[in-house]
């Protein structure tokens, strides 16, 4: 049964794995890079930061935002020290 179940599984897997686009430099320099700032001290929302980077440019930009751990839609926040002490 073990067995079945394991090939049944590696068949699904190698059919999406085929359906996924290649990572090239650009898709991967596109991708916003994700970083952790911190829980809020009561323990009901994480804060993170995205960083966006422009090649062209030679700068980055960054977006922090609050979600709640039971789920829901983050929300961007300016002051990320409101939300986490000592975030710095």
């Amino acid at each position: 049964m073990k067995k079945i179940i394991s090939i049944i599984f590696i068949s699904f897997f190698g059919f999406f794995a085929q359906a996924q686009d290649r990572m090239t430099p650009e898709l991967l320099w596109n991708l916003g890079r994700v970083s952790g700032v911190g829980l809020t001290p009561d323990g009901d929302s994480v804060v993170f930061k995205v960083t966006h980077y422009n090649i062209n440019e030679n700068n980055s930009s960054s977006q922090t935002y609050i979600i709640p751990l039971r789920g829901g839609s983050p929300i961007q926040i300016d002051n990320p020290e409101d939300h986490v002490p000592n975030s710095h």
